[in-house]
């Protein structure tokens, strides 16, 4: 049973100063003091020994401070811009795991986290819609990004025993210096066809300091070539070939423990950003009237795939593990059906099917990739807006997924589908109250674990556990004013 207290209030402000395209001022800032308390009860039947009634409790502290704005000016026949952004992300964290026998406390663990995530980014631009035929752009950009993360892990024993347990990488600072710089280009080449190009030069100098001493720099090409074509009878069919490099999550340097998955995370202050080779092919044309149809067909081949290796400490963490490929077809039904009868209704509808393939280094077999990425997944959205009442439904559903850990994998299920409801009343323009309903089919989440000896190299596993966390229906009632 699930006792939570989630709390996401945010106060934010903005200004701005419009006097033409080429001439105006933005600021904002945004504050947001999160906070989520957990209290759960959990009954464990175990194959072997007394059942047990153990408890999991987690309190996170996780504000956030942003600030940013831009100013714009005409330069040259054109318009220089430039943008800034700073945005702290703070954690104070508290999760505790007590392993309860006949109302006893007999062992557990607890992990408390204090980490501060920092970003200053700076980009200034010059575009000019016509220079010698083309449309053009040229600009340049720098961030940094510095994350000082403080992680404690503890044994907890009977009697209220307190032991420290040294995590590889758990007290440590990474910090990055990036810098990008980029030319586009386009030009209309008929009536119907555009030719749009653009190359980037990014370069990163990032520093993992504390529990590992690590230090790199590297430098990447990105260019993309866009080609649009726009033939009579409403159609719209784009090819694009690109290049690009994902950016790095910094918590992936940092040894951490889920205590309740009841496993560690290693730290790798190795990981490289991967680098993907995608292809993207689209075809659109209007629907019953003002609607959009949309097939989307793509490839992807991805350097140095991110996802799951074995540590030389014998943990499971982040890495490289080889190149990976991604084909996937998805279509979009978007449109309103006053033309068919159904007045005031809308439906919007979106499936996707997808292959993803990488050779697994601890198998050797070729598998999915690791994470959210699901065979297939589909979603339907049906709702009525008319005058001040308005009322829908949503349906999705999508297949399994799967972590592969070194010593495990962890598949995500969903029971059935699921499907949420709202209705909303308007009384006035500022004024909204809204009913919603949440996983009306009272779909589960379900899991299943196999774990291997030593790893997955082994054949067969030799433990499986299976979770299934009922859900119910969730109510929420909300009114929002606007002045």
């Amino acid at each position: 049973m699930n006792t939570i207290r989630q709390h996401d209030p945010f106060v934010s402000a903005s200004w701005a100063m419009e006097q033409a395209a080429d001439r105006a001022i933005h600021l904002n800032a945004r504050y947001a003091p999160s906070t989520f308390k957990l209290s759960q009860t959990n009954r464990v039947t175990p194959a072997i020994g007394p059942d047990r009634d153990d408890r999991l409790f987690q309190d996170f502290d996780t504000p956030s401070y942003e600030l940013g704005g831009d100013i714009s000016r005409p330069l040259a026949g054109g318009t220089i811009k430039f943008v800034g952004l700073a945005n702290r992300r703070e954690r104070e964290n508290s999760e505790s795991t007590l392993v309860r026998i006949a109302g006893m406390t007999v062992g557990g663990f607890e992990q408390l986290t204090d980490s501060r995530y920092d970003e200053v980014l700076g980009r200034l631009s010059w575009s000019r819609v016509n220079l010698l035929g083309l449309s053009f752009e040229l600009g340049g950009e720098v961030a940094y990004n510095r994350l000082d993360n403080a992680t404690e892990l503890y044994l907890l024993g009977a009697g209220g025993a307190r032991n420290r347990i040294d995590l590889p990488i758990d007290q440590a600072v990474v910090d990055e210096l990036r810098t990008e710089t980029y030319v586009n280009a386009g030009r209309q080449l008929s009536r119907a066809i555009r030719l749009d190009a653009s190359l980037a030069f990014e370069t990163s100098k990032l520093a993992v300091g504390g529990d590992a001493d690590e230090k790199r720099s590297l430098k990447f090409l990105k260019p993309s070539v866009t080609l649009d074509w726009k033939p009579r009878g409403g159609w719209h069919a784009q090819l694009v070939a690109r290049r690009k490099v994902a950016q790095l999550n910094f918590y992936d340097f940092i040894d951490n423990a889920e205590l309740g998955a009841d496993r560690v995370n290693g730290g790798n202050a190795d990981l490289q950003p991967q680098r993907a080779w995608e292809l993207r092919g689209t075809l659109e044309h209007p629907l019953l009237g003002k609607g959009l149809a949309k097939l989307e067909a793509g490839y992807d081949r991805i350097a140095k795939l991110q996802d799951r290796i074995l540590t030389p400490e014998g943990l499971d963490a982040p890495g490289n593990i080889g190149t990976g490929t991604r084909r996937f077809v998805s279509l979009t039904l978007d449109a309103p059906l006053d033309s068919i009868g159904l007045k005031y209704f809308h439906l919007r509808s979106t499936g996707t099917l997808q292959n993803t393939r990488v050779r697994d280094p601890l198998s050797g077999k070729v598998r999915n990739w690791s994470d959210f990425w699901p065979d297939w997944q589909w979603e339907v959205e049906l709702r009525r807006d008319a005058g001040k009442f308005a009322f829908g439904t949503t349906v999705s559903d999508r297949d399994s997924f799967t972590f592969f850990r070194t010593d495990e994998t962890d598949r995500n299920i969903n029971s059935k589908p699921f499907v949420t409801a709202f209705a909303e009343y308007r009384p006035d323009p500022k004024t909204t109250v809204r009913l919603d309903l949440d996983n009306v089919t009272q779909s589960a989440g379900q899991r299943e674990r196999l774990f291997f000896t030593p790893n997955r190299s082994a054949p067969l596993p030799d433990v499986r556990e299976f979770r299934d966390r009922n859900s119910h229906v969730g109510v929420a009632l909300s009114l929002r004013r606007g002045f």
